[in-house]
Protein backbone atom coordinates (compact mmCIF):
# COMPACT_ATOMS: atom_id res chain seq x y z
CA UNK A 1 0.00 0.00 0.00
CA UNK A 2 2.67 2.66 0.69
CA UNK A 3 4.41 2.22 -2.36
CA UNK A 4 0.55 3.45 -4.48
CA UNK A 5 0.10 6.45 -1.83
CA UNK A 6 3.71 7.23 -2.98
CA UNK A 7 2.92 7.10 -6.50
CA UNK A 8 -0.22 8.79 -6.01
CA UNK A 9 1.05 11.59 -3.72
CA UNK A 10 3.52 11.68 -6.51
CA UNK A 11 0.94 11.58 -9.60
CA UNK A 12 -0.93 14.38 -7.90
CA UNK A 13 1.54 16.99 -6.58
CA UNK A 14 2.74 16.51 -10.43
CA UNK A 15 -0.37 17.76 -12.20
CA UNK A 16 -1.56 19.92 -9.31
CA UNK A 17 0.33 22.95 -10.29
CA UNK A 18 -0.55 22.84 -14.02
CA UNK A 19 -3.09 24.57 -16.19
CA UNK A 20 -6.22 23.23 -17.18
CA UNK A 21 -4.62 23.92 -21.03
CA UNK A 22 -1.51 22.37 -20.32
CA UNK A 23 -3.72 19.26 -18.53
CA UNK A 24 -5.77 19.01 -21.88
CA UNK A 25 -2.81 19.15 -23.77
CA UNK A 26 -1.20 16.37 -22.37
CA UNK A 27 -4.21 14.08 -22.82
CA UNK A 28 -4.01 15.26 -26.60
CA UNK A 29 -0.69 14.81 -26.81
CA UNK A 30 -1.26 10.79 -25.20
CA UNK A 31 -4.63 10.65 -27.06
CA UNK A 32 -2.36 10.94 -30.40
CA UNK A 33 0.73 8.92 -29.39
CA UNK A 34 -2.02 5.87 -29.02
CA UNK A 35 -4.09 6.73 -32.42
CA UNK A 36 -0.21 7.03 -34.16
CA UNK A 37 0.45 3.50 -32.27
CA UNK A 38 -3.02 1.91 -33.33
CA UNK A 39 -2.81 3.06 -36.72
CA UNK A 40 1.09 1.48 -37.51
CA UNK A 41 -0.53 -1.78 -36.11
CA UNK A 42 -3.14 -1.96 -38.49
CA UNK A 43 -1.73 -1.02 -41.27
CA UNK A 44 1.27 -3.35 -40.40
CA UNK A 45 0.88 -6.51 -43.05
CA UNK A 46 0.84 -9.87 -40.99
CA UNK A 47 4.05 -12.02 -40.70
CA UNK A 48 3.17 -15.05 -43.48
CA UNK A 49 3.94 -18.13 -40.96
CA UNK A 50 5.21 -20.73 -43.20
Amino acid sequence: MSVARNLNTYLNNHYEGMTPEKLIHLLYKGALQHLTCAREALLKKPEKTG
